[in-house]
This record gives structure tokens, C-alpha cells and sequence, in this order.
């Protein structure tokens, strides 16, 4: 519905929706972590000019990749090896986390990383993005797991009613 009336040159309900979410009591990230882990391992990684076609047929162009390499360029961090990239093989228990929705790290790329995790267990959390651990349900489970080094399936019972929040169809809200 923001989308919608946004294109029609309505922005009131997107400047709503960004008063009522406001700003959450405390940083949800940390700017100096994220600066560093994409300054050090993924922007060295792509070569601006191979990206510029498709940037070129987005909305946002490529100001998302010059905002951060902007912010890498002031930042003190050195990229990584060539070999940080390698798979890590470990029998230590692992949780891998995913987010059904997560456009960033999706749930394959915890599936290829469990081939070489010998005592892994993944957990792929519907209605989701990046960031499963902010729902109370994963919260609890990721302690359980540090705690016992595995997963009840008790545990799991709360991740069943995890469901993707409903679109807003008009301005009183998801569908009614």
C-alpha cells in the first residue's frame, strides 16, 4: 500500500510508517562492525564496472555500493586473504540461522556451509529476513544451544507460528 500510493506521488504513508516504527531505543547495528566486515571481506570483492549494466537498471543506480566504498575509504581496515574465503571444517556444534525472507544471506549458503560443518544444525526461520536472532523465539533457542549444544525440538515448538507479517492494503492496516 506505501509502495502503491508512493508511486503515485503520495508519500504520507510512507512518512507515517517512518514515524510510527521511529528510531529503536538502542542501535540495532553496529556501524564500526559493518564498516568493517564490508570494507575488509566484500567490497574488494566487486569490480564497480562489471556491476554498472545492472546498477544502471535499478532505481537506486549505485549509490548503495558508493555509499559504503565512500565509508571504506576512511576506514581502517586492511582486506582479507584470498583463503578467508576458504570453508571452515570444524566438528564443534554449530547453529546456523536463516531467514526464509533474507535477501542478504540466504538459506543455501548455510546449507553449502554445513557440508563442512560436521555437527551442524540449521534452522531456517519463516516470516524472517536478516537478523533472525531480534525474534524472542530464536533468541531463546540460540541459548538453549550455547547452553546444551543442541536444539530441543521443544524448543522449535515457537518457530512453527512464525509467519511473514501481513501487507498493508489500505491506510487502517494489514487485511481486514
Amino acid at each position: 500500500m506505501i509502495i502503491a500510493a508512493a508511486a503515485e506521488g503520495d508519500f504520507v504513508p510512507f512518512l507515517n510508517a517512518l514515524v510510527a516504527l521511529g528510531d529503536p531505543p538502542e542501535p540495532m547495528m553496529d556501524l564500526g562492525l559493518m564498516l568493517s566486515v564490508l570494507c575488509a571481506e566484500d567490497l574488494p570483492r566487486i569490480d564497480p564496472a562489471a556491476y554498472e549494466e545492472r546498477w544502471n537498471q535499478t532505481f537506486l543506480k549505485s549509490s548503495m555500493y558508493d555509499l559504503f566504498a565512500s565509508g571504506c575509504d576512511r576506514w581502517p581496515v586492511e582486506a582479507v586473504p584470498a583463503s578467508a574465503t576458504a570453508a571452515v571444517e570444524v566438528s564443534t556444534p554449530t547453529l546456523l540461522l536463516s531467514g526464509a525472507l533474507d535477501p542478504v544471506t540466504p538459506a543455501r549458503w548455510a546449507e553449502e556451509a554445513a557440508r563442512t560443518l560436521d555437527a551442524s544444525t540449521h534452522l531456517v526461520v519463516e516470516g524472517s529476513g536478516h537478523g533472525t536472532l531480534s525474534n524472542p523465539c530464536v533468541t531463546q533457542i540460540a541459548a538453549e544451544f550455547i547452553e546444551t549444544r543442541e536444539v530441543s525440538d521443544e524448543s522449535k515448538e515457537c518457530l512453527a507460528g512464525l509467519r511473514r507479517p501481513p501487507f498493508f492494503v489500505d491506510a487502517k492496516g494489514p487485511a481486514h
